[in-house]
């Protein structure tokens, strides 16, 4: 087995031009059972390794974070004043996936905040841009456009308040970061315009697959993926390749044939995708950038994906693009009966993700926001 070089936290130049800058990080909950999580958890580690202070503050702790990174817990963040205190100490906020609109317009006011959105909270009250028929909502929020998901006239409104105080509040940070062009264009069409598009790095095993047994079903079933609709593509593909269910939820025991894997680390995640022919990734809604792709395409394995949102960042080469269920029935039957192709096919991928998505370079775009910010 060939084995390459590791992108590592000692990989990390340290910054000699300019002071160290104070980042504190706030976020309701720290969780790494969550893309967005761990994707915060490897922002973290890498800026405090460039030389940076920082220090991280939350609502909730699901997973004890590392001893070395200073930690505050506010229960729901609800003591603003306690908050304040412990920001006036901070050169520059990073904020990411704050609910409460008051709260985020208290840390977005202090001048010194920048925010990464991962969500469609600010510009949509139904389901991630995505009308109840699946098809692409393509208008502004209103009290008309809305009720197509939010019929009920009372919470409607509410909604759109809700949102619209999120907006303003989001329009008053210092820079907005956003993981994908498609979250970018979204914010520009409520007002929040010039969003640095700064998408996750990848912490992937730097090797090549052995194998390539089994299609996995990964991501948020319990919004982002269809997982029906895999299960039935799969059925009708009528491959003795078997259908790997990632992650803990009720709908798996529905899917008949399948083997759940339950609940797994990132690391376990990434060895099953090591050894897979291909990751199946059916969004139902506009997905915000869809990092599990790119995972999966940087251990050089295909993905099978219906397109949407943010996935067009990255949904190229090494990926098969599906429409219906008969078109990602078509394309598991094909991988399962070429396994070389099927290589190929990922190992294309593979060379274009881990060019594109550099650590080190979009670190730094990171720090260099930081800089600005912190001036």
């Amino acid at each position: 087995m060939r084995t390459e070089k590791v992108f590592t936290l000692d990989d990390i130049p340290r910054r000699a031009t300019l002071p160290d800058v104070r980042v504190f990080y706030v976020t309701d909950r720290w969780s790494l059972r969550s893309r967005a999580g761990l994707h915060l958890q490897d922002v973290i580690s890498a800026v405090a390794a460039s030389g940076h202070l920082v220090h991280l503050i939350v609502g909730q702790v699901d997973q004890r974070p590392p001893e070395s990174l200073p930690l505050t817990v506010l229960p729901g963040l609800r003591d603003h004043d306690a908050l304040d205190a412990l920001l006036s100490d901070a050169d520059v906020i990073h904020v990411q996936d704050i609910d409460a609109p008051q709260t985020l317009a208290r840390l977005t006011a202090s001048g010194r905040a920048v925010v990464t959105i991962q969500d469609h909270r600010a510009f949509c009250l139904g389901f991630g841009k995505t009308l109840p028929d699946g098809r692409r909502c393509g208008h502004p929020m209103s009290d008309t456009a809305c009720a197509v998901c939010l019929s009920e006239r009372t919470q409607r409104s509410r909604a759109l308040a809700r949102a619209a105080a999120r907006r303003d509040a989001l329009a008053a940070a210092q820079r907005v970061i956003t993981l994908s062009t498609y979250m970018a264009r979204e914010l520009d069409a409520v007002g929040i315009s010039d969003a640095a598009v700064v998408p996750p790095w990848l912490t992937v095993p730097q090797r090549q697959p052995r194998g390539g047994k089994g299609f996995v079903l990964g991501g948020d079933w319990g919004s982002g993926i269809d997982a029906a609709l895999a299960w039935q593509a799969w059925c009708d593909a009528e491959t003795p390749q078997p259908l790997l269910l990632a992650g803990e939820q009720p709908e798996a025991d529905a899917l008949t044939g399948a083997t759940p894997l339950g609940w797994l680390s990132r690391e376990a995640l990434h060895k099953h995708l090591l050894h897979a022919r291909a990751l199946l990734l059916p969004a139902r809604w506009q997905e915000p950038f869809g990092i599990l792709g790119v995972e999966a395409l940087a251990c050089a394995t295909p993905v099978i994906l219906t397109p949407r949102g943010g996935m067009a960042d990255w949904a190229g080469s090494g990926c098969m693009p599906v429409h219906s269920v008969e078109d990602m029935a078509e394309a598991i039957r094909w991988l399962a009966a070429y396994p070389t192709e099927a290589m190929s096919l990922g190992m294309i991928g593979q060379q274009r993700v881990r060019a594109q998505f550099q650590p080190a370079s979009l670190l730094q775009q990171l720090l260099t926001i930081y800089d600005v910010c912190a001036c």
